[in-house]
C-alpha cells in the first residue's frame, strides 16, 4: 500500500474570523498555516485566496502571491488550489486560475459530458493537473467514464467530498458510500483517491479511507470544530488523529518526493 497523502485544506470560501478566532481569513493568515503545515510534514497544501481583509477573492495576483510565497520557503510542496465557482465564468475566472499553473486544481463535474469535456482540455491547454470534487457516488461513476474514453489520464485523482448535508446522515450510511465509492476507484488500477469533511463522522471515515488505500484532507476549511465542540487551532491539529491513526496502523506518511510520485507530479 502507498504510503497515505495528507493534504491540508487551509481556509474555504464559507467561513470567516467571526466563525472561530483561529480561521487563516487573511492573505497572510493563509500563508502562514500553509508553511507551519508543510514544516510538519504534510506534503499538500488545498488553497483558496484570501486577500487583506479578509474577504475570498478569484484575484489571480493574490492567489498567485500566496503560491509564489509557498513555492519560495516550501520546497517542492505540492500546491492544490480550488476553482470551485468558476466553472460558469471560464475566460473571467477560471482561466486566470489555471494560467498559475499550480500542480493541481480541483475540477467539480458539471451536468453536461460536453462541459466537462471541455474543461479537461482547459485544465491540459494551461499546463495543471485535475483532481476531481465527487460529491456522490454518480460523480465517481462520471469522471471513471472520462477516464475509460481518455479524456481524463492517469492517474486519475479523484476527492470524494461528505458536503454540509452529512450533518443529518448516520455514520453507516456515510461509510457505505465510502465503501461502494472505494470500490469503484479500486477497480481501475490508475486512480489515486482521498475524502474530506463527514462532519462529527470525519475521523472514523477517514480511518476506513487510510485501511482502504486511499488519502485525506482536513482542514479548517473543512471542520473549525472537534466531536466536543472544541474549536481546532490549526490545520495540523486536526489533521495530526489521521496522521498518528495511519502511523500506528502502519501506514507510512507520504514525504513530497513519495507524495509527487503517487500524484503522477514528478
Amino acid at each position: 500500500m502507498d504510503p497515505l497523502i495528507v493534504t491540508a485544506s487551509l481556509c474555504g470560501r464559507e467561513r470567516f474570523k467571526k466563525d472561530s478566532p483561529y480561521f487563516p481569513a487573511t492573505t497572510d493568515e493563509v500563508i502562514a498555516e500553509g508553511i507551519s503545515s508543510f514544516k510538519a510534514g504534510v506534503p499538500q497544501l488545498h488553497i483558496h485566496a484570501r486577500d487583506k481583509t479578509g474577504n475570498y477573492t478569484y484575484d489571480p495576483q493574490i492567489f498567485g502571491g500566496i503560491l509564489d510565497v509557498f513555492r519560495s520557503t516550501c520546497p517542492n510542496v505540492i500546491l492544490q488550489i480550488s476553482a470551485g465557482g468558476t466553472y460558469q465564468k471560464e475566460e473571467e475566472l477560471l482561466i486566470p486560475i489555471l494560467k498559475l499553473k499550480a500542480d493541481v486544481t480541483t475540477l467539480a463535474l458539471q451536468p453536461a459530458k460536453e462541459k466537462n469535456i471541455a474543461l479537461i482540455k482547459l485544465f491540459d491547454t494551461y499546463g495543471t493537473h485535475p483532481i476531481v470534487e465527487c460529491f456522490s457516488l454518480e460523480n465517481i461513476k462520471t469522471a471513471c467514464q472520462l477516464f475509460d474514453e481518455g479524456y481524463l489520464k492517469a492517474p486519475l485523482r479523484i476527492e470524494i467530498l461528505f458536503e454540509e448535508d452529512s450533518k443529518g446522515r448516520t455514520f453507516s450510511e456515510l461509510a457505505g458510500e465510502l465503501l461502494e465509492g472505494a470500490g469503484i476507484c479500486s477497480s481501475h488500477k490508475e486512480i489515486v483517491w482521498s475524502c474530506c469533511r463527514g462532519d462529527n463522522h470525519q475521523i472514523p471515515l477517514h480511518a476506513m479511507a487510510i485501511a482502504l488505500g486511499g488519502h485525506v484532507r482536513a482542514g479548517l476549511e473543512d471542520r473549525i470544530k472537534d466531536n466536543d465542540g472544541q474549536y481546532y487551532r490549526s490545520c495540523l491539529e486536526e489533521l495530526a488523529p489521521e496522521m498518528n491513526l495511519s502511523v500506528k496502523m502502519g501506514r507510512k506518511l507520504a514525504n513530497v518526493p513519495q507524495a509527487r510520485k503517487i500524484l503522477g507530479l514528478e
